[in-house]
């Protein structure tokens, strides 16, 4: 699948497609120069972003909102969703996305236990073939971006 995570995240979550766990890895951090907005080919988006830098930023602004939203929705679906501190939260925040912050960052939520000494370990951390589970609970092989997951030792 090759396309927008502002288009691809909201349609896996209308499909009911729900990957294990979610982050973001995009360059939000620089609406301008990291962030490709959906709706047009990357060749529209370097000619605005060339032209109309302003123009450019407010599409990928709105990318972003719909990005998160995307990623709120399937975190409500049952994947365990984080942004990796990229500010993509605090852009579609600014958006009008009032809940962007109901999934956490990478760090408050997993590496802030580690060096409180809660004993979080990484125990995953492959790309490439796995299964996601959907809504419905079924569930489908394919190539799937992991990340990185955590367990608590008791």
């Amino acid at each position: 699948m090759v396309g927008n995570c502002a288009d691809l995240i909201p349609e896996l979550a209308k499909r009911g497609v729900v990957p294990d766990l979610l982050t973001d890895q995009t360059s939000a951090a620089r609406s301008i120069d990291g962030y490709v907005p959906n709706g047009m080919t990357l060749e529209a988006a370097l000619e605005l972003r060339g032209k109309n830098p302003e123009e450019y930023k407010k599409h990928s602004m709105a990318a972003m909102a719909q990005h998160v939203q995307g990623m709120l929705d399937l975190q409500k679906l049952g994947a365990v969703t984080f942004d990796y501190g990229n500010n993509i939260r605090t852009f579609a925040f600014e958006q009008g996305v009032k809940n962007a912050y109901d999934f956490p960052g990478f760090v408050p939520a997993y590496i802030r236990p580690l060096l409180r000494g809660e004993r979080a370990v990484p125990v995953g951390g492959a790309f490439g073939r796995g299964v996601g589970h959907r809504a419905d609970g079924s569930t489908g092989a394919g190539n799937v971006s992991a990340g990185r997951a955590f367990a608590t030792l008791d």
